[in-house]
C-alpha cells in the first residue's frame, strides 16, 4: 500500500506583478520620443479616464516623454518609456504654497474602480487600494518637494513628499478606505523583502483621502537653479501583488503555503 506524507516546509516565495495581471490601471509611458505632456498630449495605458495634462506652461518646465525605462528592482517588470518633469528657478518661486508644476491624470472612476467607487469618487469605504510606481528625484529638505498627490477636491486630497531616491526608487502605497472618511495611506519607499502583512511603513497618513485623479508635483524656490524628477511604471491594484514584489517567507516547519501559482509539497512514498 502506498501512502503519501506531505512534508511542510519552510520555503521563501518570490512573486513579482506581470503587466497587466489584475491591475486596475497601468502607465508604462510607451510613447514616442520625445512626447510633450502638456496639454494631453498622452493618454495611453489602461485604467484612465483622461489624457496626462502639466501645468504652467512651457516656460521654465519640462514634462516630457523620453526614451528608456527606470530601472525595476527584482522582479518587476519595467517597459516602454518613462516621464520627465523639470521646474526652473526664477520663473514660478515656490515657497511652501506657491507654485508648483505638475504632471496630472484622471482615473477611470467608473471602469476598473468601479467597485471602489462610492458613487463619484475612488474610496468606497471599507475597500483597500495598492499602488506603486518608480522615480528618481530630489527632496531639498521639503522645500522643493517631489510630491505624489491623490486629489479630487481640496477636502479629499492626499498629498505625500517623497524621499530622495537614485534612479529607479520603488514607492508602494496601500490606500484604506474606512467609514466617514477616516481613511489611511501608507507608503514603504524602496522595500526589501516585502510581506505586506508585516512591512513597516516609511510614512502612514490619515484623512479623507477620496479621489478620482493622480498628480506627480514637482516645484522650485529662489535660490535653486533647477529641479527635476523622473517618473515611470504607475500601477494601481486589488493587492500587493499586482503592484510589487511581494515576499512572504514562512517560518521552517510552518504549515503548508498554499500558492497562487501552485503549493510545493514534498511527497514520501513507502
Amino acid at each position: 500500500m502506498k501512502k503519501c506524507l506531505l512534508i511542510a516546509v519552510g520555503a521563501t516565495l518570490l512573486v513579482g506583478s506581470s503587466v497587466g495581471a489584475a491591475l486596475l490601471s497601468y502607465e508604462p509611458f510607451s510613447y514616442g520620443t520625445p512626447t510633450n505632456l502638456f496639454g494631453g498630449g498622452a493618454n495611453g495605458g489602461t485604467g484612465f479616464g483622461g489624457g496626462w495634462n502639466a501645468g504652467f506652461g512651457s516656460q521654465g518646465y519640462l514634462n516630457e516623454v523620453r526614451s528608456g525605462t527606470l530601472s525595476a528592482p527584482s522582479a518587476l517588470t519595467s517597459i516602454g518609456n518613462h516621464a520627465t518633469l523639470s521646474a526652473q528657478e526664477g520663473l514660478e518661486l515656490y515657497s511652501g504654497s506657491g507654485a508648483i508644476n505638475y504632471l496630472a491624470r484622471a482615473m477611470n472612476v467608473n471602469g476598473a474602480f468601479a467597485s471602489y467607487s462610492d458613487g463619484s469618487n475612488i474610496g468606497a469605504d471599507g475597500t483597500t487600494l495598492w499602488g506603486s510606481f518608480l522615480y528618481t528625484g530630489s527632496n531639498d529638505a521639503g522645500a522643493n518637494p517631489l510630491q505624489i498627490t491623490l486629489n479630487t477636491t481640496s477636502a479629499h486630497v492626499l498629498n505625500y513628499h517623497l524621499p530622495a531616491g537614485g534612479a529607479g526608487s520603488l514607492a508602494v502605497f496601500k490606500l484604506s478606505f474606512g467609514a466617514g472618511g477616516a481613511d489611511t495611506a501608507s507608503f514603504y519607499i524602496n522595500p526589501v523583502s516585502f510581506d505586506p502583512n508585516t512591512a513597516v511603513p516609511t510614512a502612514t497618513l490619515t484623512g479623507t483621502f477620496g479621489f478620482s485623479g493622480i498628480e506627480f508635483d514637482i516645484a522650485t524656490r529662489s535660490g535653486v537653479q533647477f529641479n527635476g524628477a523622473d517618473i515611470d511604471e504607475i500601477r494601481f491594484g486589488d493587492t500587493a501583488v499586482d503592484v510589487a514584489t511581494v515576499v512572504v517567507a514562512p517560518e521552517p516547519g510552518s504549515a503548508m503555503l498554499l500558492m497562487g501559482l501552485g503549493g510545493l509539497a514534498l511527497r514520501r512514498r513507502r
